[in-house]
Formats: structure tokens, sequence, C-alpha cells
């Protein structure tokens, strides 16, 4: 979202992408481990798209790299499946 990573995205850029974002009827809006940032969950609000975490740093090894690539694509299908009868 932020073009520098340590300077949050400035207000005109989330005007932009909250555009984008609706426009392209996103499911999903991902960010790093840990709960949403508060401009993802701005960015979100009013819209029918949910906030996901995604841990990309594996442990060491081929079994950590297999371990991390099972938990993206559990945390990419458990935000992109249709969402349940509670919303």
């Amino acid at each position: 979202m932020a073009r520098r990573a340590h300077a949050p995205p400035g207000a005109r850029r989330l005007a932009r992408l909250r555009r984008v974002l609706v426009a392209g009827g996103a499911a999903c809006v991902f960010h790093g481990p840990g709960p949403a940032p508060p401009t993802v969950r701005a960015l979100i609000a009013g819209t029918a798209a949910r906030a996901a975490p995604l841990d990309v740093l594996g442990a060491p090894g081929a079994a950590g790299y297999f371990a991390m690539m099972r938990r993206l694509a559990d945390g990419l299908a458990a935000c992109l499946a249709p969402p349940g009868p509670d919303g």
C-alpha cells in the first residue's frame, strides 16, 4: 500500500486504493502478520472486502519453505472463500 515502507500512505493514495478496491470488487486485502493495521481497516470499512494476514517468513530449509507455502495457501483460501452465513 505504501510506496515507502517507513511511511504510511497519504489520504489521496488511500482514496485511490479504495476506488480500485471497490471498482474491482476485491474480496480480500492482505497485510503482514498480526492484526490489520488501521490503514487496512480504514480501506475496507464499508466494503465487502475482508482483511487477512499473510506471513511470508519461513523457517530455514525445505521443510520450512513448504510449511510457509501451506500457511500462505491456507490464508489465501480462507479469505477468498465465500463468507459463511454469519458474514
